[in-house]
């Protein structure tokens, strides 16, 4: 017996491919309704396509080949059971469709859909004028495309590494919010994109939600150092500020030199920003015992309270959950274990959530997402209810990319390397997250040296 690979049935996989690839556009039966956007990363669930970043391009691999037609934005079509065509013979999938050929799947990269509109950043092909050669992969372009392919136009290159990003849906309009180096910038969506709007700079960090689910998710955070003079006053720490996202206002209003005032402008804490979820700003700091303390504010001025009183130290992950009991869950990592507390808990005792420290990867309704930490752990994917506390397995796969996860509610969307790949090249599979079985299913159009092989008689 002897293996090789199945190169004529690469061609005609990719035959249809190419010819929709290099035929005009616009692409039939394009959706108009917008994608269901539970998590934005780099694939977009419609009723009746998936919308794709074909493969994955690391960043610092851009000088050796911008292979934008393996990586570019494709589309395959789904029935109403949300099933996919598959081939007999290599059951891949079939059926492909080029919508753009841009990098869409690197580290800095997303998607998001409204209406018959793509939003997307792809790696910036500017050159470096000081170098005169070397280009600015690590920062972005964005664009937006029709889901038909056509209509590409750019309206933003960042200066710098994007570090973070979300488009976030406040009072029925949409806002590309994203932080460029040291500075937080905000664009409105829309039939016509808004000029760029600088919220805020200078800052030491900053964060926003990632999602618009309550009011005060329009309100950004960020930190700035205690201005210099002021160690002699006693202060310490760093000043708190906050800025609406929509109309760039800061609730302490400015003063005579028209720089905005801080939240916190006579506390002397050191604190942490962790999480903006369900109008509320989370943060950690340590106390006079030097003991890390969890916290939580809103607007109008710093008054806090303190959300878990006894037993972190060292700890990790912390996300915010609104269970479907309507009690709020606060979820984190230590170097043991990882717990769900409820409100009002002021000990961590009795709510451990896994045995082991895992890796959040995201929250939704009552689940939290994860992979485990240890490598002696189980593999792939994992979820787990905050009530219920029974551990389910989405995905067993191995290699497999935690950044520009996707998910529609329904399905996981990620990069991870094929069972035959020879490349090292990542590709968009997915995976439906309540069999309670492992599963996954490969999306892309794969290179032909990742094709699977097949046993050959001698």
């Amino acid at each position: 017996m002897k293996k090789h690979l199945l190169s004529f049935m690469a061609c005609a996989l990719a035959l249809p491919v190419l010819v929709v690839g290099c035929s005009a556009a616009p692409l039939a039966n394009a959706p108009t309704q917008s994608p269901n956007n539970a998590l934005i990363g780099s694939a977009l669930g419609y009723d009746n396509y998936v919308y794709f970043a074909n493969a994955f391009q690391p960043n610092g691999e851009m000088e050796d080949g911008y292979d934008k037609a393996n990586t570019g934005i494709y589309r395959i079509a789904m029935d109403e059971n949300k099933k996919i065509e598959k081939d007999e013979e290599t059951s891949l999938a079939k059926g492909q469709e080029k919508v753009i050929a841009k990098v869409v799947g690197s580290e800095y990269t997303f998607m998001y859909g409204s209406g018959n509109f793509i939003y997307f950043a792809a790696p910036s092909a500017q050159i470096n004028p000081e170098t005169h050669g070397e280009h600015f992969y690590s920062h972005n372009d964005y664009f937006r495309v029709n889901t038909d392919g056509t209509g590409l136009k750019k309206f933003y290159t960042s200066d710098n590494s994007v570090t973070q990003q979300t488009v976030l849906k406040i009072n029925g309009a949409e806002y590309l919010v994203l932080v460029d180096g040291n500075k937080l910038v905000q664009f409105k969506l829309g039939q016509t994109i808004g000029e760029k709007v600088v919220l805020a700079e200078d800052f030491t960090s900053v964060i926003f939600a990632d999602k618009y689910q309550a009011p005060g998710d329009d309100i950004a955070y960020y930190l700035k150092d205690i201005p210099e003079g002021n160690e002699n006053l006693g202060r310490t720490g760093k000043l708190l500020y906050d800025v609406n996202i929509v109309s760039g206002e800061c609730s302490q209003g400015k003063d005579d030199d028209e720089n905005p005032i801080a939240l916190n402008e006579t506390q002397t804490k050191e604190i942490t920003l962790e999480k903006v979820a369900f109008g509320n700003l989370y943060f950690t700091f340590n106390d006079i015992a030097d003991v890390k303390q969890y916290a939580k504010t809103s607007t109008a001025a710093f008054g806090y309270n303190n959300i878990i009183a006894k037993g972190i130290t060292s700890a990790s992950a912390f996300e915010v959950i609104l269970g479907e009991d309507n009690e709020t869950y606060y979820v984190f990592a230590n170097d043991t274990a990882t717990y769900a507390l409820p409100h009002g808990t002021v000990n961590i005792a009795g709510h451990q959530l896994v045995d082991e420290k895992v890796n959040v990867l995201f929250t939704y309704g009552d689940y939290v997402y994860f992979t485990y930490s240890s490598s002696d752990s189980a593999a792939g994917i994992h979820r787990i209810s905050v009530q219920d506390k029974d551990i389910e397995i989405v995905t067993n796969m191995t290699s497999i990319k935690t950044s520009n996860i996707a998910f529609d509610g329904k399905y996981i969307y990620f990069f991870a390397l094929n069972e035959d790949n020879t490349t090292g090249t990542y590709y968009m599979h997915r995976a439906k997250v309540d069999t309670g079985i492992a599963n996954a299913e490969l999306l892309s159009v794969l290179l032909e040296d990742d094709m699977p092989q097949a046993d050959e008689e001698e």
